[in-house]
């Protein structure tokens, strides 16, 4: 495709039947009091000819411009699309149905220069998606919190919540969720499967050629030839990224099985890590020796992304380091230093390779500032040759309690781009209910370094 002017023929329309009245529905899109239960936080404006109303989702503000209102019939407005500069059109229509609503929605007037396809889909995808909030809402009471991005349950659905989330077992829950996908599935059809297949965020291909990834990883692995790799499998146990590590389950794509798709690696790899310390403790409880893990593997998030190079999937190359703490800060200094130094010889050999690696910058925050300077003389002990470690001083985080590091590069504009990061958490230590273990965990977006760092890609 190679089109670049404004284009008002293509468009992506998305429709839907909701029970309930026209004027229900409409009124649900032009009242402030109603737009808040189940589109943004808060609505400001009123919906006439020629006036601007503001959709507010959090802190961000998003202005539409009114062009049409026929009520209970028509509204059309104009918009920065989100993701872009474009400017488009969308057009809302509401009809009766045999005493329902029908209503859809269609987005027109883009600009489709190449890289404003991948939104327009994105952008029909969640037309579909304000549609069948919007559809919970009138059908079930159900308002949806806009900066949590999860429905409030009713009173009504309250106890069926309950029901499901503590009443069955496991293998109980499991088996429900089967057969009701099972006959939800025997609904659709090949054309259902294809559309969802364009549209769905989640399953689209990587831009990114998998001879690319190969490439690089092979160099990876052998940067870190200390770690022994690890293949992980696609899905963990359910929980895995909530029940120690501080990451909000609406972030992770549930599974119907109780597992989870992974959605980030080295949760997982510390599941492995606390294995294996737990059967060299098992033969010496005071047994310091190190596990070193590593991986490559593709990552799912269920956050929405916004910007250039942001994907639902991405690739990244971890290492995990699990140990017993050896006093003075020795471990964490030494591990937080060794996965630097993997991660320096895999940026030197990629400047060898067609990559246009500039500047590295690592910069460490500590608890304190003796903390700090053992981390630091420890790089430099390593990395002589490094260019000076940055000291952050000491921050707040629940995923890094003690010490962290972050890892940019300098790209061939100049600008510094993160490419990673790292720290000490206490996952094994919960774990194991074993105060003295400790784990460095550490990771770079791949994906990131091909698109942003490779020159003269095809």
């Amino acid at each position: 495709m190679n089109v670049t002017n404004a284009d008002s023929s293509f468009n992506l329309p998305v429709s839907l039947r909701i029970r309930g009245s026209v004027h229900d529905v409409f009124s649900a899109w032009v009242k402030p009091e109603v737009v808040k239960n189940w589109l943004c936080d808060r609505m400001e404006g009123e919906w006439k000819s020629g006036e601007t109303v503001y959709w507010w989702h959090a802190e961000h503000r998003q202005a539409i411009q009114v062009t049409t209102v026929e009520k209970n019939h028509h509204l059309r407005f104009r918009w920065s699309a989100w993701g872009t500069q474009c400017e488009t059109e969308v057009e809302v229509e509401f009809s009766e149905l045999d005493g329902e609503t029908g209503i859809r929605i269609c987005e027109s007037k883009w600009n489709l220069a190449t890289e404003n396809v991948s939104i327009a889909l994105d952008h029909a995808c969640g037309w579909e998606n304000t549609l069948c909030r919007l559809k919970v809402w009138i059908e079930l009471g159900a308002t949806f919190s806009s900066s949590a991005g999860v429905f409030q349950a009713t009173d009504l659905s309250k106890g069926l919540q309950t029901s499901l989330a503590h009443d069955l077992s496991g293998s109980e829950f499991q088996s429900l969720l089967i057969d009701v996908h099972s006959e939800r599935v025997s609904k659709l059809t090949p054309s259902d499967i294809l559309q969802c297949w364009q549209r769905d965020r989640f399953v689209r291909p990587s831009p990114i050629s998998p001879v690319e990834f190969i490439e690089l990883d092979a160099k990876a692995f052998a940067a870190a030839s200390e770690f022994e790799p690890i293949e992980l499998s696609p899905v963990c146990p359910l929980g895995t990224n909530t029940a120690v590590a501080p990451m909000s389950q609406n972030k992770v794509l549930g599974t119907i099985r109780n597992t989870e798709v992974v959605a980030d690696s080295t949760n997982v790899m510390a599941l492995e890590c606390a294995v294996r310390r737990k059967e060299l403790l098992r033969k010496d409880a005071k047994d310091a020796s190190l596990v070193r893990l590593c991986s490559s593997h593709r990552l799912l998030r269920a956050q929405n992304f916004s910007g250039p190079n942001m994907t639902a999937h991405f690739r990244v190359f971890s290492l995990c380091t699990a140990g017993r703490d050896t006093g003075s800060f020795e471990f964490e200094a030494a591990a937080i230093a060794e996965h630097v130094s993997v991660y320096q010889r895999l940026f030197q050999w990629m400047n060898q390779s067609g990559y246009a690696i500039g500047a590295i910058s690592v910069g460490i925050y500590g608890e304190n500032e003796f903390f700090t300077s053992k981390i630091v003389e420890a790089i430099e002990i390593i990395l002589p040759d490094f260019a000076p470690v940055k000291r952050l001083g000491s921050r707040n985080s629940r995923y890094y309690p003690t010490a962290s590091f972050t890892l940019n590069i300098r790209d061939q504009t100049g600008e510094e781009i993160n490419i990673g990061d790292g720290g000490l958490t206490d996952w094994t230590g919960q774990l194991l209910s074993n105060s003295k273990e400790r784990l460095m965990i550490s990771g770079i977006g791949t994906d990131r370094l091909i698109s942003q760092f490779k020159v003269n890609r095809s």
